[in-house]
């Protein structure tokens, strides 16, 4: 049995929020949601009526016995409104409810969270935003939804209830960010500080593909060569040539002279050979490293530091 916790955005239903509707399952949450809502209405105006009994029927000696009728009054008004409210008025959910039209919107998701504190006591109310959008959310959604990335949420129109989340592919980046990492990050920094909220969220998104960009080609630190590798050419041989990995390039040329490029840096020369034990010696980036390192087809894999990365070759 997985430990990993289930989705509170439930895929089973995906298709018939994509056409515009809730499942049987969904419109019966919701609807003991609302019900929930106004029964808390109505303990509350029984509350408030119990305190105004208590007001007008009090005849003890007080500073403020005269505002009792008043304060009184003021009770059986809210009582009455939230009477009102729990049995006869119908409010956004109920009315989405009884329609049952689910309607949807696509983009970057922003989350933020915002905290009120009176007292000793604080609560946190958690949002998210889509295109324009502003839904209310509990904890469980809230920690369900990704951090940053491209999203297609699913809502109910009148109260902005949110019934369901899709992740999107990851966008292009723009062309050129790879190799202009500076124009990229002040290009990121704008977008966070901008009181745009679309922007902050593509800005979050495209850091987030860029990261992404850097893990690729990370491997497990236990990969271990395939027993295939016996008869492929000695490293010192098959590693000459160009490799790459996401944004990153390294280059190792016959004469044991290699270079490394990172996104936005300049070509950063070094040196590297193979030592009596088949083990790699390199500078990337002007640090030295040391290492195991096969070459399996067009594949490069090297491990040190505990880390193990694979890179792709792009000429030989």
């Amino acid at each position: 049995m997985s430990g990993a916790p289930a989705s509170p955005f439930p895929a089973d239903a995906l298709a018939v929020n994509q056409a515009g509707k809730l499942t049987d399952s969904q419109r019966s949450l919701y609807r003991g949601n609302d019900r929930s809502v106004r029964k808390t209405e109505l303990y509350l105006a029984g509350g408030a009526i119990v305190i105004a009994l208590l007001l007008i029927t009090s005849t003890g000696p007080a500073p403020n016995a005269a505002f009792r009728p008043l304060f009184a009054l003021i009770c059986v008004v809210v009582a009455a409104i939230l009477v009102f409210r729990a049995t006869l008025a119908p409010d956004a959910l109920s009315s989405d409810l009884s329609k049952g039209t689910v309607e949807s919107a696509e983009g970057a998701i922003l989350k933020r969270t915002v905290d009120s504190s009176g007292g000793r006591s604080s609560t946190s109310t958690h949002y998210i935003d889509v295109a324009g959008n502003h839904f209310r959310v509990g904890p469980q959604f809230y920690r369900g939804a990704p951090d940053a990335g491209y999203v297609k949420v699913y809502f109910l129109p009148r109260s902005k209830t949110l019934v369901n989340l899709e992740q999107l592919p990851d966008r292009p980046l723009p062309a050129g960010t790879i190799d202009n990492a500076g124009t990229f990050a002040r290009a990121a920094l704008a977008g966070l500080t901008s009181h745009d909220e679309n922007a902050q969220a593509e800005a979050r998104a495209e850091m987030a593909e860029l990261r992404k960009g850097f893990q690729e080609g990370v491997v497990p630190a236990t990969v271990e060569p395939s027993a295939e590798q016996a008869n492929q050419p000695p490293l010192a041989e098959a590693i000459v040539g160009a490799w790459r990995a996401g944004p990153i390039s390294v280059t190792f040329a016959a004469d044991g002279t290699m270079s490394t490029v990172l996104p936005g840096g300049r070509d950063q020369p070094g040196h590297w050979s193979i030592d009596a034990s088949g083990e790699l010696h390199a500078q990337f980036a002007g640090r030295d490293m040391a290492g195991e390192a096969w070459v399996s087809g067009t594949t490069l894999t090297i491990k040190a530091d505990g880390e193990a990365r694979q890179f792709q070759r792009v000429s030989s």
